[in-house]
């Protein structure tokens, strides 16, 4: 069988793949920064060395000079100090980072011939080595990673490929290799290896700051063999805290530095890729990702509720592209060539937010970003729209072999049922069609409540639905969602320490002396879409009761919003009430609580819990339950209920399985209500509809 490999771009310059201007002054602030680095920290081990000298002479001296158990003890002390400073600052060369591969299934140039062909290719296109190993996950994703320590500095070390089948059931061939080539592209390039290199440094600053739990245990252990040692493990804390302190400033600093570094070597590494894929798959790839990312996390949310019937997806990928086609279909996406085509113009119009903050921590450009780049390089090949799978030996078998990796973690209650691709796929097809509001609506009320209806309305106009509820309406409640969300990023940025100094407006650049008034523009602008589509709400329930009222069943749509209404006070009282016992228990997770703080946390715990659980009580004797909660959930609802839970106690500290049974049986029970709610929402739309078409 022969490899289908798409061509690359015809007559690329060799120059096209040398490193920027920007790439090597960001090289140069890396590389001083780090030299500022390594002058400090050579200065803390000589002074380290020098302490270990002169700790390890006055022990041995004091024990010399008077023998006796308290001498040898303080002696004994002394050289213990002198040594765990030094091997604080000396620590991380017996450190190595190895990557977690279980969710990873190896596979060999035997198992899959095309595929091991086919990046034998590319790595040759790429000028980049081969990997080491290659492995399948589920995951949207693909990367190169190795198991990095203080001396792959120095020696090289031999990269694995990660391939996730998630992202090649998202991807056609030509994209496939783009997406590929990025990754080879970080270690296609001589120069590319500071990269490398910089990143090891930057695992050993962090090892000294921030990787310390088995020294504090060794410190701990130490101090705990007498009250001599517990001493001196209190003055090595002490000065190794010092020591944290200057080194906590020159880590922000070289932070700072190697995320600039890092987004130009993401800049190039997407140079390389289009110099052998085309830039225009690169730009369509990074587009589809975040959207077939987020089908799959849904994906694998129902997966988990299945599990608690005690049952099994054979094979998870040809769902993926079931909900990707459901989802381009609700967001009216282009599908083409069995594929979502997402653009820019897409992007935007499916975006969370019009403002955008640029982030001097982020490592890798907006997509936005990326793509002007890529763009400029105008490296284009016409598309291989065939499957990326062409490139896998029985798909199908390797499919159900990583579907089945998924669930090597999972504990079912029995044997489980495999549900066939055809079962499967029934049963998603009725849950998502039961989270989805009636096509008459044509998305109006996914991001909107109900409006309350006190006092029926009269209908101004008649006509069909779809002339009141038009494109421009129905994306209303959307963008008052935006709106909010940024108005609030920009009240944050206005913060003194928010460090903002400007950001940009609709694609503008704006200085943060502008924000107030960009607010003020957007809370009109909320004001007015938000009558607007009142306007339209309350067209919309007129009809509807006109039409009840012809058929004698105005009463029943009264109670039915009457009863919805009750149901959504409900859950906004709990939810408030959720936020701040939540909020009581925040302060036990951090790292310094006092005796006194614990108490009055479980104090306030027990005095909010009680009226919640008599919520809950009352919550499970719904005859509807099943449908909001798996019978797992309900158990652990029911456990919280009937405990008397004691988080914390002066003899035990915090009980770690009262506070997991609290977080728990409140997660649960807040979904529960929140799929209440949705649940009473549709019912009550889907039983309107018949008055409206």
């Amino acid at each position: 069988m022969t490899v289908i490999y798409p061509e690359a771009p015809p007559n690329v310059s060799d120059s096209v793949t040398q490193p920027s201007p920007e790439f090597k002054r960001e090289v140069v602030k890396v590389l001083g920064s780090i030299v500022l680095f390594i002058l400090a920290y050579v200065s803390l081990v000589l002074a380290s060395v020098c302490l270990a000298i002169a700790s390890g002479f006055a022990g041995v001296a004091l024990m010399a000079v008077y023998t006796h158990f308290i001498t040898i003890m303080l002696g004994a002390g002394l050289i213990g100090l002198g040594v765990m400073v030094l091997f604080f600052l000396v620590k991380f060369v017996f450190k190595t980072s190895k990557t977690n591969r279980s969710h990873l299934v190896e596979v060999t140039r035997e198992d899959q011939p095309l595929l091991f062909e086919f990046v034998k290719r590319l790595t040759h296109e790429v000028k980049a080595p081969f990997p080491k190993r290659i492995y399948l996950s589920s995951d949207v994703n693909a990367s190169v990673f190795y198991d990095s320590g203080f001396w792959s500095m120095f020696f090289p070390v031999r990269k694995n490929l990660q391939i996730g089948l998630g992202l090649v059931n998202a991807m056609n061939i030509s994209e496939f290799k783009a997406v590929l080539a990025h990754e080879f592209g970080h270690f296609s390039q001589r120069s590319m290896k500071l990269g490398s290199y910089v990143y090891n440094v930057n695992q050993v600053i962090y090892n000294l700051l921030f990787d310390n739990s088995g020294y504090q245990q060794t410190l701990e252990k130490w101090g705990s063999i007498s009250g001599y040692f517990a001493v001196f493990a209190s003055l090595t804390a002490g000065i190794v805290n010092g020591i944290q302190v200057i080194l906590r400033h020159l880590y922000s600093l070289i932070n700072k530095n190697y995320y600039s570094l890092s987004r130009q070597m993401e800049f190039h590494a997407d140079t390389v890729a289009a110099s052998v894929a085309g830039g225009n798959h690169l730009s369509k790839a990074l587009r589809r990702l975040e959207m077939a990312d987020g089908c799959q996390q849904d994906l694998l949310t129902f997966c988990n509720r299945l599990i608690g019937n005690n049952q099994k997806a054979l094979n998870v990928f040809p769902p993926h592209r079931q909900v990707m086609q459901q989802v381009a279909a609700d967001l009216k996406i282009e599908w083409h060539e069995g594929l979502p085509q997402i653009d820019r113009a897409t992007s935007r119009r499916l975006a969370a937010s019009r403002v955008v903050v640029k982030d001097q921590w982020a490592s890798h450009p907006s997509t936005d970003e990326r793509e002007d780049h890529l763009s400029r390089l105008d490296l284009k090949t016409p598309a291989n729209h065939q499957s990326a799978w062409v490139v896998f030996i029985n798909p199908e078998q390797l499919q159900q072999q990583i579907t089945d990796h998924i669930y090597q973690t999972v504990t079912f209650k029995a044997t489980p049922v495999i549900l066939s691709d055809i079962e499967f796929r029934e049963l998603l097809g009725r849950d998502m069609q039961r989270q989805e509001f009636h096509t008459l609506y044509n998305g109006f009320y996914d991001h909107r409540s109900v409006f309350e209806v006190t006092e029926i309305p009269t209908a101004v106009s008649s006509g069909p639905v779809a002339e009141l509820l038009t494109l421009e309406i129905v994306q209303i409640p959307k963008r008052i969602l935006i709106i909010s969300n940024d108005i609030h990023m920009l009240e944050a940025i206005q913060q003194p320490k928010s460090g903002v100094k400007t950001f940009d407006f609709d694609g503008i650049r704006y200085s943060l002396s502008e924000a107030p008034s960009i607010v003020t523009v957007l809370k009109e602008e909320q004001t007015a879409l938000e009558a607007q589509a009142n306007d339209a709400e309350r067209e919309l329930i007129a009809r509807a009761f006109q039409q009840a009222d012809v058929r004698g069943l105005t009463s029943e749509l009264q109670e039915r919003y009457h009863s919805l209404h009750l149901t959504n006070q409900n859950f906004q009282k709990y939810a408030t009430q959720y936020v701040d016992i939540m909020g009581i228990l925040q302060p036990a997770f951090q790292a310094q609580v006092t005796i006194a703080q614990a108490l009055a946390i479980d104090n306030q715990l027990k005095l909010n819990e009680k009226n919640l659980k008599d919520q809950m009580k009352a919550f499970l004797q719904n005859p509807k339950l099943n449908e909001w909660c798996e019978p797992a959930e309900v158990n652990r609802i029911k456990t919280y209920v009937n405990e008397h839970l004691t988080y914390f106690s002066e003899s035990r500290g915090f009980d770690n399985e009262a506070i997991a049974l609290f977080q728990e049986a409140h997660g649960f029970f807040y979904q529960a209500l929140s799929k209440r709610m949705v649940q009473a929402k549709k019912n009550l739309l889907d039983y309107q509809v018949q008055f409206l078409e």
